[in-house]
């Protein structure tokens, strides 16, 4: 990528042309000098000169998309290069949920290191929503998330329901029981995940067919706060044995079936952009990461 492609790219993501500068080490008059000639070329402004910053027009966006196009283009065109050349080379980028990203990914990622030397990682981790958009636009390689449904441009890998649960301090009162239904957490404080994210609107679903819904004490969208929620007795949480594995190993934390999810299971799904060829060095992930969703589907499917 040229450099003057480098100089838009760093000013439109800092917002200013004395960060882009000091971050790509050349004096910000060159930066200016630079990014003022292109203007002068296209016949536009790419950046609205602004008190606290810069800011990109509407023809400065599509510059942008065409270099942020151009950097995965070329990212392709290097991975399928050394395809042909035999090397088990290549980056790959992926993005995973929080739960994933504190045991199942490393462990993964570990294992890929060991055996495929030659190959760099990226790992994500975000919610469903940006896991999604990312692979859609090119910019993530492989996702791991809840699926979304519906259309949208992702080609689904491997799709295993999740059942759901509820999440307790070891020595709770409910733990005694095989399965707990949502009445039974009626009595007692209850942590739901936040509204904006993608876990609520099953567990919304869930307790609204109870008929006397449960009214959260705390909301967060923070899987580890609520763990830790869990651990201390602060309330109940509805999830899945996926997301406890390390406290439910040191048994700080049980986990009870919800007797609403026998209807009631969240698909985690593994996926690609829709109609893409993937390099070799994606291709390998996804082997890998196909057997970790056969393995979760054996300890944990609904």
């Amino acid at each position: 990528m040229s450099p003057l492609m480098h100089y838009v790219r760093e000013v439109a993501l800092e917002g200013s042309i004395r960060r882009a500068a000091d971050n790509l080490h050349i004096s910000p008059s060159a930066i200016a000098r630079q990014i003022q000639q292109l203007e002068e070329q296209f016949g536009a402004a790419l950046f609205e000169r602004q008190p606290r910053g810069m800011r990109l027009t509407e023809a400065g966006q599509i510059v942008l998309e065409t270099i942020q196009q151009f950097e995965r283009n070329a990212a392709s065109a290097l991975s399928h290069v050394e395809e042909l050349r035999g090397l088990k080379r290549g980056r790959v980028s992926i993005g995973a949920l929080q739960t994933l990203g504190e045991d199942i990914l490393p462990r993964a990622l570990t294992d890929l290191r060991e055996r495929y030397p030659g190959i760099c990682f990226n790992a994500y981790i975000g919610n469903s929503s940006d896991i999604i958009r990312k692979v859609a636009d090119g910019d993530i390689d492989i996702g791991v998330c809840w699926d979304p449904g519906g259309a949208v441009p992702i080609e689904r890998l491997r799709v295993v329901p999740i059942a759901i649960g509820v999440a307790m301090q070891s020595g709770h009162a409910l733990a005694e029981k095989d399965l707990v239904s949502l009445r039974d957490c009626a009595p007692y404080p209850m942590i739901f995940p936040s509204r904006d994210m993608m876990f609520r609107t099953l567990i919304d679903r869930i307790n609204v067919g109870v008929g006397s819904s449960v009214t959260p004490v705390i909301e967060t969208n923070s899987m580890s706060m609520m763990r830790r929620l869990v651990r201390d007795g602060a309330g109940l949480v509805l999830t899945t044995s996926m997301s406890l594995l390390g406290d439910l190993a040191v048994g700080k934390v049980v986990h009870r079936p919800l007797l609403e999810s026998a209807v009631h299971t969240f698909p985690l799904c593994l996926f690609v952009r829709s109609e893409r060829d993937l390099p070799l060095a994606v291709k390998i992930v996804v082997e890998k990461f196909t057997l970790e969703m056969d393995s979760l589907a054996a300890q944990h499917c609904g």
